[in-house]
């Protein structure tokens, strides 16, 4: 496994909270594309915040990763892409700084029963 350097977080903090416009965009557009390629793969990452992106090192220190999927989980089979079903008064997953307004009002999904 490759080694990876600071979080975009860590980044922020040491340029002052301050990114040029440029740089969110380049930032942004990795920040994406790794999101829609766990997508699909049929994963939600449910832990999405500026501490598990980090860049990378030496010749990839111009790649964005995404890091941590302890909290991951399917959102559909791979087999049907039957959906996960919805759910309501769920506890909240990851933190809360970051969560959307669904998950701050307790909507989540069920885990999907593969037949």
């Amino acid at each position: 496994m490759e080694l990876l350097g600071k979080s975009l977080e860590e980044h922020f903090q040491n340029l002052k909270m301050k990114y040029s416009i440029k740089t969110v965009c380049l930032l942004a557009d990795q920040m994406i594309q790794r999101l829609e390629y766990i997508h699909n793969k049929h994963i939600i990452h449910r832990d999405i915040k500026p501490d598990n992106y980090v860049m990378g090192v030496d010749d990839n220190a111009h790649l964005v990763y995404i890091i941590d999927f302890g909290l991951a989980k399917k959102f559909r089979s791979s087999r049907t892409l039957q959906h996960i079903k919805y759910t309501n008064n769920k506890k909240l997953t990851g933190t809360a700084r970051y969560a959307s307004i669904n998950a701050l009002r307790g909507v989540g999904i069920l885990k999907i029963v593969l037949l």
